[in-house]
């Protein structure tokens, strides 16, 4: 990854910033892995229960469920 002291921190972001790194990039976008330990960081608690609750969903709406 490339250094960037200007980077925002996901822990900074608002609501909106976080949920359209979540609806555009996904789970896995690189802004929430950013962590030394390697667990992702969704930045607030909105943006983290909206990724599971679309998890259950679709876990739900599976035909193989």
């Amino acid at each position: 990854m490339i250094e960037n002291d200007d980077r925002l921190e996901v822990d900074s972001m608002s609501y909106e910033m976080t949920h359209q790194i979540l609806m555009i990039k996904g789970p896995d976008a690189t802004e929430f892995n950013l962590s030394e330990d390697g667990m992702p960081n969704y930045g607030n608690w909105f943006t983290w229960s909206e990724l599971y609750i679309m998890n259950m969903y679709f876990f739900i709406q599976d035909p193989t469920f």
